[in-house]
């Protein structure tokens, strides 16, 4: 299937072979991927290095995803990942926890109605969740639920029998095997006072 062009060196020198793509310091080398002769589909697929800015660039579907700087740093900017907050002061919360303030929201992927996280892809994601506490607790928890149910090791317990009007602090993270269009809740499982504004939160993104 990758024989219309063929170079071989094997037979020189050291059989290193390659190929040099050499432009002009300010603008591009591509190499374009394509299934048509006109509109986007002329370049559906992209590796380029724009020398301007010495940055590699790869594209899919006409779109860039993925850089790599002048420094080796990788990023993808339309990777899956989202922050929501809790509004409001002090309130009694039993079940899932009504992250209704959005932060961040990269894909569109959390909903802050229903307060889901829904996996886009499969893969593994990287969970995280706190918030102050108050109120005295016996073997209470909070954790994360997958399409609505519990799995091994879900929860974090907390015990306080002295807390009474005071507040203390809880967190979770968690790295979870996703399939595409699974949904993702934070929860208590007993009845607790939680603080909204700057004292809790739920985020999470694609790891791959």
């Amino acid at each position: 299937d990758a024989d219309n062009l063929t170079i071989d060196g094997s037979g020189e020198g050291t059989g290193r072979t390659g190929i040099t793509i050499r432009s002009a310091t300010n603008t591009f080398g591509s190499i374009f991927f394509s299934d048509a002769t006109s509109g986007a589909a002329q370049y559906d697929g992209v590796v380029a290095y724009d020398h301007s800015t010495q940055t590699m660039r790869f594209s899919t579907a006409s779109t860039q995803h993925m850089f790599i700087n002048s420094n080796g740093v990788v990023t993808m900017p339309n990777t899956p990942a989202f922050r929501a907050t809790l509004s409001g002061g002090p309130q009694g919360i039993n079940g899932t926890v009504p992250f209704d303030t959005v932060d961040y929201n990269v894909g569109s992927n959390f909903n802050n109605s229903n307060h889901r996280f829904t996996a886009p892809v499969a893969g593994r994601y990287s969970f995280h969740f706190y918030s102050i506490y108050r109120g005295n607790q016996t073997n209470n928890a909070f954790g994360f639920y997958i399409n609505g149910g519990g799995f091994s090791g879900d929860r974090a317990h907390f015990t306080r029998s002295n807390l009474s009007n005071n507040w203390d602090y809880i967190d979770m993270s968690q790295i979870l095997n996703l399939g595409s269009g699974d949904y993702v809740t934070c929860l208590t499982h007993s009845a607790v006072d939680l603080h909204g504004g700057n004292w809790a939160a739920f985020s999470g993104h694609l790891v791959g």
